[in-house]
């Protein structure tokens, strides 16, 4: 498989899975937490990335979570992820999106996203 250079844009072809779909076995849940992990790491600026409800047309996080330069993952950031809990619900069949909205000068490669739910 070819690792790509992250692109900045709203479920662009930076993952194999754009979208996914809260499984029907969860009635209901809500967005605990997440993060991201690159193949290969950027350098120069931070690398951004929300997630976005698509069936609710919100952005789960009101501070996105960023790779700084020459990290390989969101664990170590100088600003730490926030999650908004206003918009932080999901429901049965949700859609969620990956935003890519910031690359480094030097664009990272691959991306891994992973998103943790708890039920309410």
């Amino acid at each position: 498989m070819t690792v790509r250079e992250l692109l900045t844009g709203n479920s662009t072809e930076n993952c194999a899975i754009k979208c996914e779909q809260i499984a029907a076995t969860v009635q209901a849940g809500v967005y605990q937490s997440g993060g991201t992990k690159i193949e290969m790491g950027a350098v120069t600026n931070t690398t951004d990335i929300q997630i976005a409800n698509v069936t609710d047309s919100v952005d789960i996080l009101s501070t996105k979570l960023t790779i700084d330069s020459a990290e390989t993952g969101s664990d170590t950031a100088a600003t730490a992820a926030v999650i908004d809990t206003s918009k932080d619900d999901l429901a049965t069949n949700d859609l969620l999106r990956i935003d890519v909205d910031a690359v480094s000068t030097t664009p990272a490669k691959g991306l891994i996203v992973t998103i943790e739910c708890r039920l309410p």
